[in-house]
């Protein structure tokens, strides 16, 4: 965890710190906890010059059983930080996603978290949300857009998480196998314009008739040009 001793060695030290042990009283890295549980900045902090986060609080300290709320959310990110990530397995893998019109399309996660369930799984198109939990279903075709399952511990223990290990997320191109054009045979042993061949939407809101596309909201190829961009971003920021 990087944790310093809390108590002092009756010397000053030099260098940056830890995370629970600051440089700088007026502007510690534990900004996110001041006022919470008598969090402020204290000297010392194994340096005589370096601050703690509590005055009577801290284990390595006090020699108490708890850790202060710094030095908790610190033990948390350790954990995760030692773990592959937070899901485990996706079905099917992330990439391109074909999708068939009419045809429902089952997706699902298995993931790594704490054992009372409260692990968050959220699932957006193009940033709306569109379902909760491990398991999902997309129904219809939604063609030119990114499905993204994310995964992530909403524990009040952790307000800062820079290296991003509570979270995880899986990402898919959404593409489809093609509607007929307006007038010719939809698939359904029927000319497509029995029902409205103007395109305009029926009752239901679905503008493709019996093809049950949503419709093309991206250019050809570029949402999976952006689930590239997204994939790369990603892994980048888990080698920092």
């Amino acid at each position: 965890m990087g944790l310093w001793d809390e108590y002092s060695y009756g010397t000053t030290g030099s260098g940056q710190g830890a995370p629970n042990c600051a440089k700088d009283g007026e502007a510690p890295q534990w900004t996110a906890w001041l006022g919470e549980s008598g969090v402020d900045a204290f000297t010392p902090c194994s340096y005589t010059n370096l601050y703690r986060p509590t005055n009577n609080g801290c284990m390595m300290n006090t020699l108490q059983d708890g850790y202060c709320p710094v030095c908790r959310e610190q033990a948390v990110l350790a954990i995760y930080g030692q773990i592959p990530g937070v899901i485990l397995t996706e079905s099917p893998a992330e990439g391109t996603l074909t999708l068939a019109p009419g045809v429902d399309h089952s997706l699902s996660l298995s993931t790594l978290g704490p054992d009372d369930g409260s692990l968050s799984v959220t699932w957006d198109i193009d940033g709306e949300v569109v379902g909760e939990g491990a398991d999902f279903t997309l129904k219809g075709c939604v063609e030119g857009a990114v499905l993204r399952a994310r995964a992530y511990d909403p524990t009040a223990w952790v307000r800062e998480d820079a290296a991003g290990v509570t979270s995880d997320e899986r990402l898919w191109s959404l593409d489809s196998a093609g509607c007929p054009p307006p007038g010719e045979d939809s698939g359904d042993g029927g000319p497509s314009d029995d029902d409205d061949d103007s395109g305009e939407a029926g009752e239901d809101g679905d503008k493709s008739g019996r093809c049950g596309c949503a419709g093309v909201t991206a250019p050809a190829g570029l949402s999976a040009a952006i689930l590239a961009i997204l994939v790369a971003r990603r892994r980048r920021s888990q080698l920092c």
